[in-house]
């Protein structure tokens, strides 16, 4: 059978609010690239290593992504997602179960991530421009971002793998 089981839901919910001087509520669709200018600009620092990771909140939390040594898990405060019973619920960090890429969403298929509060901190506009700045210089070097790009589909362990060509580098 072709295709995906079951039906594919594109969130469109994009909405971001600062909530309070280090906190940023952000719906699961808001782009990380988006989130990351907006602590730049509130002098918050702790989404560097976002920048130029493609893709969304919702997503971002599902996966735990992360780069530079940090993951969504380090800044993320509380959670909102709809339950297979279709009750909106809450959760703290803790409650996530945030691992090397993975997290309760990815484990329980039926829940959906609505929307996040991210718990950053105060920082210095300059220093965190330029960080971010050598983060994406760093992953212009690494990643051929202006190409099509199916992303890290490995872990990495001992290696990195080039989804693309399938080959090792």
């Amino acid at each position: 059978m072709d295709g995906i089981r079951g039906i594919t839901i594109k969130l469109d919910f994009k909405n971001i609010e600062i909530v309070d001087e280090i906190k940023i509520k952000a719906e699961a669709g808001a782009l990380l690239s988006k989130l990351s200018n907006i602590a730049l600009n509130n002098e918050l620092t702790g989404l560097e290593f976002a920048t130029g990771i493609p893709g969304a909140l919702g997503g971002a939390i599902r996966m735990n992504a992360g780069a530079y040594g940090m993951e969504m898990k380090d800044i993320i405060d509380k959670v909102t997602y709809l339950d297979e019973n279709l009750e909106i619920k809450t959760i703290g960090n803790e409650e996530n179960e945030f691992g090397y890429r993975i997290s309760r969403f990815a484990k329980n298929k039926k829940e959906i991530v609505i929307s996040a509060v991210l718990k950053l901190s105060k920082g210095n506009k300059e220093e965190i421009k330029l960080k971010m700045d050598e983060n994406m210089n760093s992953r212009k070097q690494k990643q051929p971002i202006d190409m099509p790009s199916a992303g890290s589909a490995f872990k990495r362990e001992n290696r990195f793998y080039n989804c693309r060509a399938y080959r090792q580098m």
